[in-house]
């Protein structure tokens, strides 16, 4: 007889079972059953036990071969498995095709930003993951390669669930959140960045979003030009320093002037002229809305 097993789509690297059962159907006697030698140990597995079959209705009169399918790659996969018989050989087909799991971002990103807010003051932010596998996909989070840390020992970053199951077809929010105890002293390039890693197993494309935090001191700030140059501070002794220095400053004292460098790096011909874009912002502290002003 010919007969198929199908395991149907199946994660590449998830082992699936199956079990196969062999059955005596004769009234009267006794059918040793052995198996052909079987080549297909890298995607198919089988394992059993070979007794004799008992005639039908008594005791031993069945005898069950546990298969297992593991595709090693995606593609489809068959193989036959072939058992001898003293009447005639009974052929079974196993079918299956391995699948990677697929989970992507909505919408693609390789970067968040999570600025421009009072430190001590947390910003959330969602990000969508999507499963496009036909069958559900477990997720888990990792946070990473952390530039600098908060002065109070608190992580900035965080995100919320860090593991999950995704059923086929669905989506899992994941929420981002930022929170800096303190203004990045020398500007924009030092402020808060660390990775994000979503790792699915056996998915071959990594999920890995590099997340941006940027807090401020006051209310006013201002963004797109070159801050004073940024100098290594391995022991934060001269950043320590300074923040203490501004936060013994009352604001009748506090300096309120912001020295930044505006570099136009496009060539222009003589008459011509060109642009770039400075952003001067107003961060809410502590749910009080005031106004700002500024003077270039």
């Amino acid at each position: 007889g010919f007969y198929t097993v199908p395991f149907g789509q199946v994660p590449v690297g998830k082992v699936v079972h199956r079990a196969v059962t062999i059955r005596n159907i004769t009234a009267d006697e006794v059918v040793d059953v052995k198996m052909l030698p079987f080549d297909h140990t890298n995607t198919f597995s089988i394992t059993s036990t070979r007794v004799p079959l008992h005639p039908k209705g008594q005791k031993g009169d069945h005898s069950v071969y546990n298969v297992d399918f593991s595709p090693p790659h995606e593609g489809k996969f068959a193989a036959e498995m072939v058992l001898k018989t003293p009447q005639v050989p009974i052929r079974v087909l196993l079918t299956g095709e391995g699948m990677s799991p697929r989970m992507v971002l909505e919408p693609h990103t390789n970067e968040v930003e999570l600025t421009d807010t009072a430190m001590r003051q947390p910003v959330e932010h969602t990000l969508v993951l999507r499963n496009t596998s036909p069958f559900e996909l477990p997720f888990e989070c990792f946070l990473e390669a952390l530039n600098r840390g908060n002065f109070n020992s608190s992580a900035p970053f965080g995100v919320h669930p860090k593991t999950g199951l995704v059923p086929a077809g669905e989506t899992q929010e994941l929420l981002v959140s930022f929170c800096g105890d303190h203004e990045a002293v020398f500007g924009t390039k030092d402020m808060f960045t660390q990775l994000l890693r979503i790792v699915v197993p056996n998915q071959p494309q990594e999920l890995v979003v590099k997340l941006v935090g940027r807090s401020w001191e006051r209310g006013m700030f201002i963004v797109g030009g070159d801050l004073p140059e940024w100098l290594p501070d391995p022991y934060m002794t001269r950043t320590c320093q300074q923040f203490k220095e501004r936060r013994n400053k009352t604001p009748e004292t506090a300096d309120n002037l912001v020295s930044m460098t505006v570099t136009l790096e496009e060539e222009v011909d003589c008459g011509g002229e060109t642009e770039k874009t400075i952003r001067v912002g107003n961060v809410t502290i502590n749910e009080v809305n005031t106004n700002g002003d500024f003077t270039i």
